[in-house]
C-alpha cells in the first residue's frame, strides 16, 4: 500500500489511506477498552470462584498484553502492511526465550496450577519428596514449608 509514495502523489495517496487509517484506529481504540473490559470481567470471575488472588495482577497483565498485541496486529494489516514476517520474527523469540526459560516456566506454571487447583493452603502439613512440614507460603515459583525441626525449607513448585 505505501508503494510509489511520491511528493507529487502524496496527497491523493493520504486520500485514499485516510479510510483504513481512521479503521485502525478504532480498531486500536475499541481493541484497548475491550482488553481492559475482559481482563476486568476474567479476574471477577476468578474472585467468585475464590481463586487465590495472588495470581490476579498476572492474569490481568498477561490477558491484556495478548489481546493488546492482536490488536495492534490487526490495525497494522488493515493500513496494508505486510505483517508475515513481523509475526515470523516474533515466533522465533517466543521459541528462543521458551527454550532459555523452560525451567522458570516450568515453576510458574506448576505455581498457577497449585494456586487454582489448591491440593494444600497455608497451615496444612504436607510430605513433599523427603520433606515433611507445614506449609507457611505457596509462591508462583515455590512454596515454603517449616519442618518439625523447625527448618524453612523452599520447595521449587516443578517439583511438587
Amino acid at each position: 500500500m505505501f508503494e510509489n509514495w511520491t511528493l507529487e502523489n502524496f496527497t491523493q495517496k493520504f486520500v485514499d489511506l485516510l479510510p483504513h487509517l481512521i479503521l485502525a484506529i478504532v480498531i486500536l481504540i475499541v481493541g484497548w477498552i475491550f482488553a481492559n473490559a475482559f481482563a476486568k470481567l476474567v479476574i471477577k470471575i476468578l474472585k467468585k470462584k475464590e481463586v487465590d488472588s495472588t495470581i490476579f495482577p498476572f492474569i490481568k497483565a498477561v490477558i491484556k498484553l495478548v489481546i493488546k498485541f492482536i490488536v495492534v496486529i490487526s490495525a497494522l494489516a488493515t493500513l496494508g502492511l505486510n505483517i508475515n514476517s513481523f509475526l515470523a520474527a516474533i515466533g522465533a523469540a517466543g521459541v528462543t526465550a521458551g527454550i532459555g526459560l523452560k525451567d522458570s516456566v516450568a515453576q510458574f506454571a506448576s505455581g498457577i496450577q497449585i494456586l487454582l487447583n489448591k491440593p494444600f493452603k497455608n497451615g496444612d502439613f504436607v510430605e513433599i519428596g523427603s520433606n515433611k512440614g507445614v506449609v507457611k507460603g505457596i509462591h508462583l515459583m515455590y512454596t515454603v514449608i517449616n519442618t518439625k525441626e523447625n527448618k524453612r525449607v523452599i520447595i521449587p513448585n516443578s517439583e511438587i
